[in-house]
């Protein structure tokens, strides 16, 4: 599929676990790439807060770059088209974005 026929993917269209995405990016245009979506992560008190991971197409190991985000990861690959994750990913790195414990989703409250 050529550039011009990637459509960026909405937020709401994921869901939990690996989903084949477009990300539009301002340096290279809308690109795909794989995003895990609400990767439990357990933190120091034993909350589990749930990360979304964004990572490029080939398989392989990859640096990982973690991010925060206080307005809520699930729309983040819209928000920071530009660099985070889309132009980090593109570069070879898988993004790890976790939201503040008070906005994390929580499998218990559907949020």
């Amino acid at each position: 599929m050529s550039e011009d026929q990637l459509k960026p993917t909405d937020p709401g269209e994921t869901m939990p676990g690996r989903n084949e995405i477009v990300v539009e990016t301002v340096q290279y245009g809308p690109q795909p790439m794989i995003m895990e979506k609400d990767v439990p992560v357990p933190i120091s008190d034993g909350t589990e807060l749930f990360a979304n991971v964004f990572r490029p197409m080939e398989e392989g190991k990859y640096p990982v770059v973690i991010a925060g985000d206080i307005c809520g990861k699930d729309s983040i690959h819209k928000i920071y088209a530009g660099e985070m994750p889309g132009g980090i990913t593109l570069r070879g790195y898988e993004t790890l974005v976790l939201p503040p414990k008070s906005v994390s989703y929580s499998p218990e409250i559907g949020q």
